[in-house]
């Protein structure tokens, strides 16, 4: 294993070395070479910190000391660890990086598995860390809805050089932009470093590609879906070709008979501005037809299923049942109109009457749902009475 130290002078000074500073780096080391002799272990440094240490005779305790020098307009006085960033961009191997006053004393890979990622600790950055409503990260050219949860890198195991780049290009960049912002504090680092980490970690875990959409109005999801796949792509969460469908970034499906059940849609035609712009793979079939005579036969697993078409408790769980079999292990479901509140409260006029169907079977079918099953509801019926509302969405994934 490679296993990564580095040494930044920010300061650019001699003073900006202390003998207790300089031991606990070489106890880093030496702690880490006792219990591992066979890992090469690498120092990248400045050439201030090379001559230091070599006027030290500790030079030697690395097998391999690399020159730095940064590349980036990055402000080391607030970005001081952006060495380290720097430095990940260049592996292209599996690597453990570590802070110089990291030490082990006992044989830790004995718990590690080599082909999975670990961190020092999880934090919650809750009131410390800048969050997605401060002004300098809503600036951010990227800008997800970040959480509070980070990690911490003390130590940091990356077992995928491809994941390893792209994570330190995102921090870069944050680190420049945020450099150009003129940002007042440190903690910008942590958020660029850290926090940035642990969204990308979230992001890995749930890849969504293979999209497929049950039912739509006026076709406004399986848009969704498509967009998201490209933008996806565009933030370099996604790789690959960026062909809508026959590249590395999934497919959107859309079923939808046509029938005029929930109203008339504008997808119909071939040239209709939703097929030629957004280019789905459009069933014009039952949700059951295209089930067994599509999906199964062509073998599709499905990591993010709309469920959106017949709206009675009947054709939702059949939907349900079926499709779900088809899920990727982190695949996600989610269902539409599932605010019960919503329904009996909606007020109709007297013409729509004759045709309005209360969709009475997405509610009373995720109540059903078993303990196997987890689910988050975005319902916002009567928090807000003056705004307008929504019929409600439950996110569902297997517990």
């Amino acid at each position: 294993m490679r296993v990564i130290w580095v040494l930044d002078n920010v300061k650019g000074e001699a003073s900006f070395y202390g003998k207790l500073y300089t031991l606990i780096l070489i106890a880093s080391i030496r702690q880490w070479k006792k219990f591992y002799p066979d890992d090469t272990c690498v120092l990248y440094c400045d050439d201030l910190s090379r001559e230091t240490l070599r006027l030290t005779n500790t030079l030697d305790q690395w097998d391999e000391v690399i020159r730095y020098e940064p590349k980036y307009k990055i402000n080391r006085a607030i970005f001081w660890a952006a060495a380290k960033v720097e430095v990940l961009s260049l592996q292209t191997e599996p690597c453990i990086i570590v802070d110089n006053d990291l030490h082990i004393y006992c044989p830790i890979k004995t718990y590690i598995d080599p082909n999975k990622y670990y961190v020092h600790n999880i934090e919650n950055g809750k009131g410390y860390y800048p969050g997605y409503v401060d002004k300098f990260v809503r600036k951010l050219s990227y800008t997800p809805r970040w959480q509070t949860e980070s990690v911490n890198v003390s130590f940091l195991q990356l077992p995928d050089p491809a994941f390893t780049k792209q994570y330190a290009a995102g921090s870069i960049k944050i680190m420049e932009e945020f450099t150009e912002m003129e940002v007042p504090n440190s903690q910008y680092l942590i958020f660029a470093e850290q926090l940035f980490l642990r969204h990308m970690f979230d992001m890995r875990g749930i890849e969504f590609k293979s999209l497929v959409c049950l039912g739509s109005g006026g076709g406004f999801i399986p848009r969704i879906m498509t967009q998201a796949r490209l933008d996806l792509h565009d933030t370099e969460i996604f790789d690959g070709d960026n062909d809508i469908n026959y590249g590395d970034i999934g497919t959107t499906y859309l079923v939808d008979a046509c029938n005029g059940v929930g109203g008339k849609v504008d997808y119909e035609e071939p040239h209709s501005f939703f097929r030629y712009q957004f280019i789905p793979k459009f069933l014009k079939e039952t949700t059951e037809n295209a089930y067994y005579n599509y999906f199964v036969k062509k073998d599709i697993k499905i990591d993010f299923l709309y469920i959106d078409a017949g709206h009675s408790y009947e054709d939702v769980k059949n939907d349900f049942n079926l499709y779900s079999q088809l899920l990727n292990p982190k695949g996600m479901i989610a269902i539409h109109d599932t605010d019960e509140r919503y329904q009996k409260e909606m007020v109709i006029t007297e013409d729509e009457k004759e045709y309005y169907e209360f969709f009475d079977g997405p509610p009373k079918f995720i109540k059903e749902l078993g303990l196997e099953w987890k689910t988050f509801d975005f319902f916002n019926t009567g928090i807000h009475p003056s705004k307008p509302q929504s019929t409600g969405l439950t996110i569902v994934q297997r517990a």
